[in-house]
């Protein structure tokens, strides 16, 4: 099955996601799976290329294109450099940059280490698009960054959507900015469980789990989900969100009742600043000409 890998991450386990645009995206992922095309075809084509770029390298950002430099793992505006968070957030994605809809833990931290040791760069400036995603690497990220604000200016510039991890990682930050329709929040957690057995039962397909250990088959997706599994499942998400709101706590400096009195929805850019989620209604250019113009 193509996309295996990927599909294992994101099926069945506890993910940091906004539900809505979230399920639209593991659904949209689903189709994938059975595709017999490249996804990136033209991208890969041009990794093959022996001779590096032939052209110079650009960055598509709130401010227009800007050349990039091809020795950094990040763009960067006048002093300041800027990451990108966009798609769904994955542990480890291989690269620094976002790609096929996803961004890795392991590029923004790598990316983190490079402009934090870069002595040009004066501050960070972290533009996200994202529902959320794994677990898995998100709140050690969020620490690194809480860490770093202390030595340079760090500011999330929310252009579209930063919720659930996307919102860990941006509340961690030293300064939350967002587009006017732009949503932030979703402090929470879901797993989905998938139960085929009716649609088995129907095709007259039936599944015959062999296995040692009694809970090496919870949660297959053979059969349903029993109680006790389920109470197994919630505590292991309980167990998660009692990790989240401490990061929110430390972030935003909000009061632990009140980051779980929003029962995880997600608020529209107002009232994000209204409730101490995001400091300013700002469009992202501004927001980072305003970053450039503060370190210049």
């Amino acid at each position: 099955m193509r996309y295996a890998y990927v599909a294992s991450r994101a099926f069945g386990r506890p993910l940091l996601l906004e539900p809505q645009r979230g399920v639209a995206w593991l659904n949209a992922f689903a189709h994938l799976i059975g595709s017999r095309q490249p996804s990136s075809a033209i991208a890969m084509q041009a990794m093959e290329d022996d001779d590096g770029p032939s052209r110079p390298v650009y960055a598509s950002l709130p401010v227009g294109l800007v050349e990039r430099d091809y020795n950094k793992a990040y763009a960067q505006v006048g002093n300041v450099a800027v990451l990108k968070m966009d798609g769904v957030l994955v542990n480890s994605l291989g690269t620094v940059d976002p790609w096929c809809g996803m961004t890795g833990y392991d590029g923004l931290r790598t990316q983190l280490i490079a402009a934090m040791n870069d002595s040009n760069v004066k501050a960070i400036a972290v533009i996200g698009d994202t529902p959320g995603g794994e677990v898995t690497g998100c709140f050690d990220l969020a620490d690194q960054f809480r860490s770093a604000r202390e030595v340079k200016p760090i500011w999330a510039i929310v252009d579209g959507m930063a919720c659930s991890a996307g919102y860990a990682l941006a509340c961690s930050t030293g300064r939350i900015t967002c587009s006017s329709v732009g949503y932030t929040g979703s402090i929470g957690v879901i797993a989905a469980h998938w139960d085929y057995s009716k649609f088995l039962d129907e095709a007259g397909v039936k599944v015959s789990l062999v296995y040692a250990g009694a809970h090496k088959a919870d949660g297959n997706s053979y059969q349903p989900l029993p109680d006790s599994v389920r109470a197994d499942f919630q505590a292991e998400i309980d167990a998660i969100y009692d990790q989240f709101v401490p990061v929110v706590v430390a972030g935003r400096g909000l009061a632990d009742k009140d980051v779980r009195a929003t029962e995880a929805r997600s608020y529209l850019a107002k009232a994000a600043v209204d409730l101490k989620l995001c400091d300013d209604v700002m469009s992202p250019t501004d927001a980072l000409l305003e970053l450039v113009e503060l370190v210049s």
